[in-house]
């Protein structure tokens, strides 16, 4: 939880000194780094999942402060590889892709775009379907919630758990996906949005799998809505448009001109990976086991939830004092990478202290200071970057 990013016997010595059981600045040697591998076997990385579970419970249970699309909680879902350590253990558990000997996992992210909250992460081999661990991420949904998906989740089995649990959403759809999809990206080039609705039906595929679900195999009627791009995505089909398919088929209530916005926040999780994997510097590994990497995954992602409390309770306290001076050209925000900076042996304060008040009032004031202006209306474009190699090399860790 601690952003582990110096070498590991550095960062043992350095965390005894926060504590207070060293008075040599870090200098006195309190555990040796092969003591905490034997310790930490002990330890179930399933802690931090049921942490992070109760640290997203309360946040969400008070609902003044909470952004909401339309009343609706937004979480966008998109899945990443991860490059891990090259062990045998390793390589077993998660596998390693196709020729090449580094061993690698796919992670899923169930994210809340609007208030940067990582809801939910699954952790799994390789070679796993992204579409399954959407699956799973449904059972940390609740009534009310819409998702949002890449244009690799469409499937029918999946609509169709989503509707027996009664949850929306808003997926982007290959051209091919379906032949109306096909057709509404065909109609005469304009720039306005079209839209239609679609009954969709299961193949025996899709049928195997919601029997195996135990959901209804029964026709599912849906939305497309054909949105114009400023510019392609996707340089390799030059598309101009974007096809969206979404269960929420009331066009009174969810005119087709919020879709374009709407679908533009999903990049928000693609922000929550940029944080977990750069800023928190996940490939930086702690350990060589399988357990070792369900730890840092799952305990750095509650570090970033941490984080975001304080961030938000400091944008309160910021907000309050920018009243009281002169009117500003710009909104203001705290900046993120250095309030999760300023988490760096907090963290381990905040763990172990019986009333940790007083020190969370000097955490959040301390991000509060941490403003820098919202321009708005700001974008770039995307320049191709050549393939790089693992960023983070276990053996080697930056002296900080």
């Amino acid at each position: 939880m601690n952003n582990l990013k110096r070498a590991l016997q550095d960062e043992l010595d350095s965390f005894f000194s926060v504590l207070g059981s060293s008075v040599s600045g870090g200098l006195q040697r309190v555990v040796t780094k092969a003591a905490l591998s034997k310790a930490r076997r002990k330890l179930k990385h399933t802690a931090f999942i049921e942490l992070n579970q109760e640290t997203v419970k309360i946040f969400y249970s008070q609902p003044e402060g909470i952004k909401r699309w339309n009343g609706f909680r937004l979480l966008s879902v998109d899945g990443s590889k991860l490059n891990l350590p090259n062990s045998a253990e390793i390589a077993e558990h998660f596998g390693t892709s196709k020729g090449s000997p580094q061993p690698r996992a796919l992670l899923s992210s169930l994210y809340d775009p609007l208030n940067q909250m990582h809801v939910d992460q699954q952790l799994a081999p390789f070679k796993s379907s992204e579409r399954e661990l959407a699956s799973r991420h449904l059972n940390a949904t609740v009534e009310g919630d819409l998702i949002l998906y890449d244009r690799g989740y469409p499937a029918f089995w999946l609509f169709a758990q989503h509707r027996a649990m009664d949850r929306d959403f808003c997926m982007r759809l290959s051209r091919s996906f379906y032949n109306e999809a096909r057709d509404l990206y065909l109609r005469p080039e304009s720039d306005k949005i079209e839209e239609c609705e679609i009954t969709l039906t299961p193949n025996r595929e899709s049928h195997e799998k919601c029997k195996e679900l135990g959901v209804s195999a029964a026709p599912i009627t849906l939305r497309l809505i054909r949105v114009p791009l400023d510019e392609p995505t996707d340089k390799e089909s030059k598309e101009e448009y974007e096809i969206l398919i979404t269960s929420l088929v009331n066009q009174q209530a969810y005119p087709a001109e919020l879709f374009g916005p709407l679908y533009h926040l999903r990049w928000g999780v693609e922000e929550g990976y940029k944080r977990l994997k750069l800023r928190s510097e996940l490939e930086s590994w702690s350990g060589r086991t399988v357990e070792s990497i369900c730890q840092d995954t799952h305990a750095k992602a509650l570090t970033l939830n941490l984080n975001t409390l304080a961030v938000l309770a400091a944008e309160e306290e910021a907000a309050e004092r920018l009243r009281c001076k002169k009117e500003r050209k710009h909104v203001y925000a705290v900046n993120r990478a250095q309030a999760l900076s300023r988490m760096k042996d907090t963290v381990v304060r905040l763990t172990t202290l019986l009333n940790p008040r007083n020190l969370i009032d000097e955490l959040v004031t301390s991000a509060s200071q941490l403003l820098e202006p919202v321009r708005p209306g700001r974008s770039n474009k995307r320049k191709p970057r050549p393939a790089a190699g693992h960023r983070y090399k276990h053996s080697y860790k930056g002296l900080r």
